[in-house]
Formats: structure tokens, C-alpha cells, sequence
């Protein structure tokens, strides 16, 4: 890559995001354009970009305003908790049966709660899953965002790029959901109620986030970038198919999915 970049001052700013554009079209950066660096190891252009943060569907999302709920208790053990998980990807992934079951097995993933640290996956020969609680319905949808990104990685020859890796923790929260509301109705109205606040919080600040880096240029990179987009595209119903491309990486698969949530990224 460039080490330089030129930020994309032609485009026009939205009315709507009240931004001021801080550096002038075509004026050479002093330092490299992180969100071009960023759109181009997830494979699309910043044209294609600015077309998705002004779609309809993210703004609509980005504009729903859900407030989160009230923390509710998860009356699970850790064990209880991770079968749950489990069972919805198996649900999620019957091809990948095999490599769900590897993952929760006695030589899978190794869970730790570390109060204070952020939800993280260290990924080893064994992948590392730190929560900072599991003691609410809300640290249950991280469980199955960890988890998400370790089975990814097992599924996967190489490190998926960050959007790609994002979709498929979000699409794993969504199975988790699905699974529960069958025979869980008070958790998954729980569940549900979180997604939908969780839907606003990461379309609205990662919509604002984008737009800022992309219309006014940032130098550095920031990880909320990766989130607005695959958490639209993760709520819709998807093919069997589909949903392991996810797990696979496969970016050709996953582009015909996220056409149709009306974001053409690719």
C-alpha cells in the first residue's frame, strides 16, 4: 500500500452530518489516509462506502433511537451458558458441526472472566475468550460474539479482514437469539430487546465515526469502523449457505448479502 494518501475531498458532505471538512480536496496528507488504508484491506473503495453510509438502511437504523434496557440477570452457569451458544450454532451450521463441536470441546476455547477488560478473543492454537462479567443476559450475546470470531478463525486459512470478522461475530449473536425465543421466551424477549439497542448504538456511532473519517480524514484508525455496516447486514435472514460463507470468509458469497440489505460494498 501507499503510504500516502490523497483524502477523497470530492465527495460531498451530508447535509445531515454536520460536518466540517478540515483539509482541502486533493491536498496531500501528511500522514497516511488510515480509512483509505482500512477500505483497502477490506477490499472496497471509498466510493462504494460513502454510497452505503448514505443508504437508507443505515440511516434509518443509525435514527431508530432504541434506549437500552435495564440490566437483567442471567440465572446460567458458565457451562449453561456456553451450551446455549453452542446449540444456536450448530442450529446456525449444521456442515460445521464438526468444528462447533472441536471449538466447545475439552481442547476448544478457554473462557475467563476478567472484571474491567473489554470482551476479547486471543486466538492460539486454543483460542482465549476474556468477558468482563457473565452475569447478565447482555454478557451471554458477548459469549456468543467471542465465540463467533473463534469459530470464524477455525473455519478460516488465514485472518479474515475486520468487516468480514465482525459479521460473523454479529451473525452468531443473531443465532444465538433465534435458537432461544423458541424455548426461552423471557430470554429471548430479554435478548431481543438488547439486540435492538445494541442495533442503534453501533449503526449511530459507527455511521458518525465513518463519516467523520471519511469526509473530513483521520490519521488514525479506528476500530468502530467495522461495525456499522455488518451489524445491519447480520440481522437478515439468511440462506444456509450464507451463513457458513460468513464463517468461511467467502467475500464473493457475502457481497450478494449484503446487496441485499441494500449496502453494495463490494
Amino acid at each position: 500500500m501507499n503510504q500516502t494518501a490523497t483524502y477523497p475531498r470530492a465527495m460531498q458532505v451530508p447535509a445531515d452530518h454536520g460536518l466540517q471538512v478540515v483539509q482541502a480536496s486533493g491536498q496531500q496528507a501528511d500522514m497516511p489516509d488510515a480509512v483509505q488504508l482500512w477500505a483497502e484491506e477490506n477490499g472496497f473503495t471509498l466510493a462504494a462506502l460513502d454510497r452505503c453510509l448514505q443508504s437508507p438502511p443505515l440511516r434509518a437504523c443509525a435514527q431508530a433511537g432504541v434506549v437500552a434496557p435495564p440490566a437483567m440477570a442471567l440465572d446460567l452457569s458458565m457451562g449453561d451458558a456456553q451450551k446455549r451458544v453452542a446449540r444456536a450454532l450448530h442450529a446456525l451450521l449444521p456442515d460445521a458441526s464438526d468444528q462447533i463441536t472441536r471449538l466447545h470441546g475439552p481442547n476448544g476455547y478457554r473462557l475467563f472472566i476478567e472484571p474491567g477488560v473489554p470482551a476479547l478473543t486471543l486466538h492460539d492454537a486454543r483460542p482465549v475468550i476474556t468477558l468482563p462479567s457473565l452475569d447478565t443476559v447482555g454478557d451471554l450475546i458477548l459469549l456468543a460474539h467471542e465465540v463467533g470470531h473463534a469459530l470464524q478463525l477455525a473455519l478460516t486459512p488465514a485472518a479474515p479482514p475486520p468487516v468480514l470478522r465482525e459479521l460473523a461475530a454479529f451473525v452468531a449473536e443473531h443465532a444465538l437469539t433465534r435458537d432461544i425465543a423458541g424455548s426461552e421466551p423471557d430470554l429471548a424477549t430479554a435478548l431481543s430487546d438488547i439486540m435492538a439497542s445494541d442495533d442503534t448504538h453501533y449503526c449511530a456511532e459507527g455511521r458518525t465515526a465513518l463519516s467523520r473519517a471519511l469526509y473530513c480524514g483521520a490519521a488514525r484508525y479506528d476500530y468502530g469502523w467495522n461495525y456499522p455496516l455488518p451489524r445491519l447486514v447480520a440481522g437478515r435472514d439468511a440462506t444456509r449457505a450464507q451463513a457458513e460463507a460468513v464463517f468461511r470468509a467467502d467475500r464473493n458469497a457475502v457481497a450478494q448479502l449484503f446487496d441485499s440489505a441494500g449496502l453494495s460494498l463490494w
